[in-house]
This record gives structure tokens, C-alpha cells and sequence, in this order.
């Protein structure tokens, strides 16, 4: 197994890839980001959703997980992202997006004057 040094994440959505590559192959959901990365990161949810806006070629496998609540009984779900791009396509985008942040990697470099 190759072990990759990636550089400390400077903004919230090259956080968000930084904890989806960590958890490449097992995927991750909200409670293992809080319990395990960050307990103040509420907005993972919300950058995984900027970054498969903005990026098209980033993929993701969504899988709605049911749970039922041991205090109230009540059923709810959550889901379990899991990437299915390339783990190397993931580190160049966290690469460009921790460097220029996620709105000025997307925009497309005007060649012609």
C-alpha cells in the first residue's frame, strides 16, 4: 500500500477532499467526518455538493443508509459518500483547490485575445 503526503488542507472544500481521499476505498459519511476528522466541519455536505457542481469529472457513489434512533425509536437516514473517480484525478484536484481555492481552479483559461 503507497502512502501519499498530501499538504495541510487551507480551505474548507480541499478539507472535504482530503477526508474523501483518506477514505477512499471505505467511503465516509457525516457522523465518521465529526467523530473522526473535525468536530466543527457541518459543511462537509455542502462542499461535496460545490465540488460535484464545479467538477464535473469528480464522481461520487451516494448511498442512503437507514438508522433507526436509540433514544426515540424514530427511523431516519444518512448518507455514505464514496468516490468512484480515479484516487489520482482526487489529489490533483485537492492539489489545485487547496493552491487556488475552488472557484478559481474551475474557471477555464481564456487563450485567445
Amino acid at each position: 500500500m503507497e502512502s501519499i503526503t498530501l499538504e495541510k488542507p487551507r480551505n474548507d472544500w480541499a478539507k472535504c477532499l482530503y477526508i474523501l481521499i483518506d477514505s477512499y476505498t471505505a467511503g465516509t459519511n457525516m457522523l465518521s467526518v465529526l467523530n473522526n476528522y473535525e468536530r466543527n466541519f457541518w459543511k462537509f455536505q455542502s462542499r461535496v455538493s460545490d465540488l460535484l457542481k464545479w467538477h464535473s469529472e469528480f464522481k461520487l457513489a451516494k448511498a442512503s443508509i437507514p438508522f433507526e434512533s436509540k433514544l426515540t425509536g424514530k427511523h431516519g437516514w444518512y448518507t455514505q459518500y464514496t468516490p468512484i473517480c480515479s484516487k489520482a484525478y482526487l489529489i490533483n484536484l485537492y492539489n489545485k483547490i487547496n493552491k487556488l481555492g475552488l472557484y478559481r481552479s474551475h474557471k477555464p483559461k481564456n487563450t485567445e485575445k
